[in-house]
């Protein structure tokens, strides 16, 4: 167990953690790393060196920023309701056709796109997310009113934009998880982290355990969320509060081609 510290107050007025609690050479080694790491995935991405030795040196200016973060995970969390809607009229049997197509849904109504979202989405507003898929492609608006999705994958112009925002909205996560470890609560950490890795499946099997795995997360994700909103409604006036989160996420990466075997030589017949 974590040796009892109190937390002091960095610059700019955001909680830190002593020394003591986390060594220094072990946070300088920890930075050090994850920073080549993001410095190569964005490189890879396309970003040119000077890009981002320029983004360095106003990572200090940026310090007290954190606040943006929230508007970073809106921006995902809206996006994510998006597709998580497209999504869901593509993978529910009631939605769909006798030839397993999404079929056309009435805006409003029992059996209507309003019921998918309050479904899927229950905080967001049906009119709104109709109007912002109407207004990106996704959906078709019929001459009776009707709403039908255009294709069979949810095209969004910011899809990109996307993944990036998730980028900082795990990362602040991740550090928040770190920081609530090792505050003084009087326990040893109980946070859930596990991991399954195979280091060489067949590239062919990927799209299948992509297929496996949104079924597992998506029954997993509503579980937890259910769990969530009864403690929510639980919730005694002026109590204490944290945000909880859970980031379900599989990580694919093409192993390079193994090395050619060079050819053996035919051993020469001698003549007689």
């Amino acid at each position: 167990m974590a040796a009892a510290a109190k937390r002091t107050r960095a610059r700019g007025g955001s909680p830190r953690l002593p020394d003591a609690v986390l060594p220094a050479p072990l946070l300088a080694d920890a930075y050090v790393r994850s920073l080549g790491i993001v410095v190569h995935a964005f490189t890879r991405l396309g970003l040119q060196p000077s890009d981002i030795a320029r983004g360095l040196k106003d990572v200090p200016h940026s310090v007290r920023d954190e606040p943006k973060l929230a508007e970073y995970g809106s921006r995902y969390r809206r996006l994510a309701q998006l597709t998580a809607v497209m999504a869901a009229w593509h993978d529910t049997p009631g939605y769909l056709d006798d030839a397993g197509r999404p079929r056309s849904l009435p805006r409003t109504g029992e059996d209507s796109f309003a019921a998918l979202c309050r479904r899927t989405v229950p905080d967001e507003a049906p009119e709104l997310i109709a109007e912002e898929l109407l207004g990106t492609g996704n959906l078709r608006l019929l001459p009776n009113g009707s709403l039908l999705p255009v294709r069979g994958h949810t095209d969004l112009p910011y899809l990109g934009q996307m993944q990036l925002d998730r980028l900082q909205v795990c990362l602040h996560d991740l550090f928040a998880n770190l920081l609530y470890n090792h505050t003084d609560r009087g326990k040893a950490p109980r946070r859930v982290d596990r991991e399954v890795t195979e280091l060489e499946v067949p590239i062919r099997d990927v799209e299948d355990f992509d297929d496996a795995l949104k079924r597992h997360a998506t029954l997993f994700t509503e579980q937890v969320n259910q769990w969530l909103l009864l403690r929510v409604r639980q919730r005694k006036p002026n109590e204490p509060t944290a945000r909880v989160s859970v980031h379900v996420f599989a990580a694919v990466e093409p192993n390079p081609a193994p090395p050619k075997r060079a050819a053996r030589a035919k051993p020469r017949r001698r003549a007689p």
